[in-house]
């Protein structure tokens, strides 16, 4: 069985289901459709923080799009 990294927000727990550079792809784990985006605080690695702007929510996305990508290609 593999061991996964669960996260705690409002009382609901998250699923990492990847991380990229500092951003971390969570998922509820009782409802797939809620998921989020986090990242990690550079002067506190257990602390993560809501992105700060539209503009870093799309470059997250677009790492996000890109590694799988290259994944489906290798």
């Amino acid at each position: 069985m593999k061991e996964v990294d669960i996260y705690t927000f409002d009382d609901k727990n998250y699923v990492l289901l990847d991380r990229i550079e500092d951003y971390l792809f969570l998922s509820n784990e009782k409802n797939d459709h809620d998921m989020m985006i986090r990242k990690v605080d550079a002067d506190d690695e257990e602390t993560l923080l809501p992105l700060e702007s539209d503009e870093e929510f799309e470059k997250a996305l677009l790492l996000l799009v890109t590694k799988k990508l290259k994944e489906e290609e290798s």
